[in-house]
């Protein structure tokens, strides 16, 4: 078995390589919205170029922008959410990835 194949196994959900813009977390702010490079129905993950990080264990609200797209949602919204940050790791240019467990379902939120 490959160490690819085997980290698969490990994960509970799926994850999809989605670019979806990180509107707003509670507490942190940035010049430029980052934008999720992976996210599933258990979790994210986005790398911010943020003065202040956020720290293991700590509870976030969150609000993703969900673009539209032809053939299943007509108009731009939102996604709202809640998680606890597991893992936050130094990137390049002083920038931060913070990887979020969902503590609550997500929901749509229309705007």
């Amino acid at each position: 078995m490959s160490a690819a194949s085997a980290i698969d196994e490990r994960r509970r959900h799926r994850r999809l390589g989605l670019q979806l813009t990180v509107r707003s977390v509670q507490g942190l702010s940035w010049a430029m919205p980052p934008r999720t490079s992976d996210i599933s129905s258990g979790g994210m993950f986005f790398v911010a170029d943020t003065a202040k990080s956020p720290s293991v264990g700590q509870e976030l609200q969150f609000e993703l922008t969900l673009p539209p797209g032809e053939g299943y949602w007509p108009r731009t919204s939102s996604i709202l959410g809640r998680g606890q940050v597991v893992r936050v790791a130094e990137m390049p240019n002083g920038r931060q990835g913070v990887a979020i467990k969902f503590v609550q379902p997500l929901s749509l939120g229309l705007t």
